[in-house]
């Protein structure tokens, strides 16, 4: 309780000498009321100031940070020592590294100036002597300038009284430009925000009644953003102006010429920074001490678009007719027709012209067809026809070129005096040729309106060929890319569809139970079928044959026999010679012929009258014949199959030039047998790769 209480407040402790209080290098002296600076420094840099040694990157820093100005009344002098440190830093020298030597030239420069701050007195009070009894106003003039190097604002204080007009100097703001390359009207912009701020500030700290405030700028770029009425610059445009709109008005802001404008002293080196009493950073420029109405009357500045954000737009045009509407281009012709018709009645209607009435004439569907080309021509060629519109005209004169980049590039585009996108090409002294066929009208593939008109001309000839279509077209139009349009056209037409349409096939249902059984000898389920007629020799005339196709129904195999005729009698005897040969199936196979019925109703009857031949071949293995309905030949495919390879093997080994006899037919049939069952049933790979 009885200690003494700690005091944590910090204090800047003046130190006096001779009657001299002094801080950092800033000196008040009290007799004269002024304040005055001193370098201040250790003896070890103190060698710098004196003689001509390098110094480096540290003790650079050392000197400039040794003097302290706290108001800015002399940071005209000290922003020139930061642009140099900036500099030093920009060349990358470490800190014990000394400076090359075009800084060091700067560095003599700036360090020849110092010893003059020990000359300067500048007055603690702003005026000498303000009366209490005579009229007096009180302005705040902020200036603000920029350069490459650095930026600056600068304030003063105009008393005007009965007595005269005194000018003081309240303090300046002064920065280094940023390495970042930055354009001049940006920077200031910086300068006036830096204004601004440096305004605000003075008003806060002080109680003086100030009635007027003003801001001057040499750059007509900035006053220009200030005085927009659009706020669409880019952002850093548009944050820096809003502060500047935040806390002062635009009535405050005037421009003033560079001559005069005392921001200057310190963002420009020039022959070197005036360090003495009478310069004008500390009494203000001249026109200030003359009287308000002989001042330059303020100015307006047109609105700057270097600073203008890009904003994206959509520009829509709405049609007089929805081109969407119509399946047909005769009927969206007329149409359109009709609609301009009617606006020009009603147009001559109130002038008192006669009106157009009947049916739609030949003039009023030429002027819609070109209607249409136009709009489909404008709303996918807005480039090309902005860079032509100006030389419209016959296609012999000048017309520019369009863009590399446009996709109607190479057809050498022109507009003629219609207002329609052509294409010039190379048969223009052709005599025979239309006006059309020289200049065809140039359309965009993917519009609707190039659509209806390929759709005219597919149905015009009659839904025939592409190639038919894409002539006749070419005759009129050059469209890129033309092929695409024709087949998409065929795609879409209803007609072509259905001509085209091919019937959706059935899936295939499941294999019979004969074609899956196994463990069974071959030709136990057997399918017939008859291959012919075949023209065989016999003496000097010839006679049909037959063949009688057997196929096991499990593995595959075949058996051919001769038949002589199409009669039951015939079948009869090849299904024997088949038992006979191949032994008896059980199930028997075949289409819903009229012999294979006989045959089949010939063998019931046989088996019930127990024939001795018959009855050994038949009733022993409870043979069935199975027949396919009717009008269904894709049943039999696993036997129609067989007969296609057995007529291909024939072709080979039958002499074109003359017809065999029945031996020599026999012979061929067996060897065709022979050939179809010695086939392999799956994939032989010829590689062990494989």
């Amino acid at each position: 309780m009885g200690e003494a209480m700690m005091d944590d407040s910090k204090h800047m402790h003046l130190e006096s000498v001779d009657g001299v209080e002094s801080v950092l290098g800033m000196k008040w002296i009290p007799e004269e009321d002024c304040f005055t600076y001193s370098l201040a420094v250790r003896d070890n840099l103190q060698e710098l100031l004196n003689d001509s040694r390098v110094p480096t990157k540290r003790e650079v820093l050392r000197i400039v940070m040794s003097l302290f100005d706290p108001l800015g009344l002399i940071s005209f002098v000290l922003i020139h020592g930061r642009i140099l440190m900036q500099n030093i830093w920009a060349s990358g020298a470490k800190w014990d590294d000394s400076i090359n030597d075009s800084l060091f030239h700067q560095w003599r420069s700036w360090i020849d100036l110092l010893p003059c701050l020990e000359t300067l007195r500048i007055p603690r009070s702003y005026f000498s002597f303000i009366p209490y009894d005579g009229q007096k106003e009180l302005q705040l003039h902020v200036f603000v300038d920029a350069s490459a190097s650095a930026y600056a604002a600068v304030a003063y204080f105009r008393l005007e009284t009965t007595n005269g007009i005194q000018v003081a100097l309240v303090g300046s703001k002064t920065k280094v430009a940023p390495l970042k390359m930055i354009s001049i009207p940006r920077l200031e912009l910086l300068a006036a925000v830096l204004g601004c701020r440096l305004l605000n500030n003075i008003c806060s700290n002080h109680t003086l009644l100030i009635s007027k405030r003003h801001l001057w700028t040499d750059s007509s770029t900035v006053m220009a953003w200030i005085q927009s009425k659009q706020r669409k610059y880019s952002q850093f445009v548009a944050f820096r102006v809003g502060e500047i709109l935040a806390t002062t008005n635009i009535d405050e802001w005037r421009w003033v010429p560079s001559k005069n404008n005392v921001a200057d002293e310190a963002t420009k080196w020039g022959k070197g920074p005036n360090v003495s009493g009478n310069n004008r950073w500390f009494r203000g420029p001249d026109f200030l001490c003359q009287l308000e109405e002989r001042w330059s009357p303020p100015s307006t500045f047109i609105t700057n678009t270097e600073e203008l954000a890009a904003v994206n737009y959509h520009e829509q045009q709405h049609q007089l007719i929805e081109f969407e509407r119509f399946s047909r281009w005769e009927r969206l012709i007329r149409t359109l027709a009709y609609v301009h018709r009617f606006v020009e009645n009603i147009r001559n209607k109130q002038s008192g012209e006669p009106l157009e009435l009947g049916a739609v004439q030949q003039k009023e569907l030429i002027y819609a067809e070109q209607k249409l080309w136009m709009q489909a021509q404008v709303e996918s060629f807005q480039n090309e026809i902005a860079v032509l519109w100006k030389t419209r005209g016959s296609p012999d004169a000048f017309h520019p070129t369009v863009a590399k980049s446009s996709t109607i590039f190479k057809r050498w585009p022109f507009i003629d005096q219609y207002g329609t996108l052509r294409m010039r090409g190379r048969i223009e002294a052709a005599s025979w040729a239309t006006f059309d066929a020289k200049y065809p009208v140039i359309l965009p593939r993917k519009h609707y309106v190039t659509f209806l008109i390929a759709d005219w001309y597919h149905r015009q000839y009659r839904h025939a060929n592409q190639e038919t279509v894409i002539n006749e077209i070419r005759q009129r139009f050059e469209i890129p890319k033309l092929r695409v349009l024709p087949a998409k056209v065929k795609r879409q037409c209803m007609v072509c569809r259905i001509r085209g349409e091919m019937p959706q096939p059935p899936p295939l249902g499941p294999l019979p139970d004969v074609r899956l059984e196994t463990f069974v000898r071959p030709f136990t389920y057997v399918g017939l079928d008859y291959y012919g007629p075949l023209l065989v020799r016999v003496k000097r005339s010839n006679v049909k044959r037959w063949v009688a196709l057997f196929t096991c129904l499990t593995i595959r195999a075949i058996h051919l026999e001769v038949v002589h005729s199409l009669s039951t009698e015939s079948c009869v005897m090849a299904v024997r010679r088949f038992v006979a040969r191949r032994g008896a199936p059980v199930e028997i196979f075949s289409d819903n012929g009229t012999n294979f019925k006989g045959a089949h109703r010939q063998l019931t009857q046989e088996i019930k009258m127990r024939n001795q031949t018959l009855s050994s071949i038949f009733t022993n293995t409870n043979t069935r014949w199975n027949f396919n309905p009717p009008a269904a030949p894709h049943m039999g495919g696993v036997w129609e199959r067989l007969v296609r390879s057995v007529k291909v093997a024939m072709e080979g080994l039958l002499d074109a030039r003359r017809k065999p006899d029945d031996e020599s037919l026999e012979t061929i049939l067996l060897e065709t047998e022979a050939m179809i069952n010695t086939r392999p049933l799956t994939y032989i790979p010829l590689e062990s790769a494989d």
